[in-house]
């Protein structure tokens, strides 16, 4: 047992030892998507979709004629499922948002 401690290149094997240092996921378990191979090598702002804008919708519509904006601009804006509550004497204002209906939300892949 000392020998193996002392000289793993003679006494151990990568192939033996491979599973045990990074097991990685099962291909049967999360099959990885199809351009996974193509993605791996570029950054995100290539590959990823463009960023999403969530804004609070008032009673002012502002955030509609925001979200009709952006549309324009070609950016992916929404205003539901988050709004503006006034609270406390000092009327401040507050976001209260509902996450489930969250246009945001997505499915996390783990590889």
């Amino acid at each position: 047992m000392l020998l193996t401690f002392l000289h793993p290149e003679i006494y151990q094997d990568f192939r033996a030892l491979q599973p045990r240092v990074n097991p990685g996921p099962a291909p049967a378990d999360a099959p990885l998507p199809p351009d996974y191979a193509k993605r791996a090598y570029w950054p995100p702002e290539m590959w990823a979709p463009a960023p999403r804008l969530w804004i609070p919708r008032d009673d002012a519509r502002v955030s509609r004629q925001e979200v009709a904006h952006s549309r324009q601009a070609g950016i992916a804006a929404f205003d539901a499922g988050c709004w503006l509550v006034e609270r406390g004497r000092r009327r401040r204002l507050m976001v209260e948002c509902d996450m489930e209906a969250s246009p945001l939300h997505e499915e996390r892949v783990v590889y």
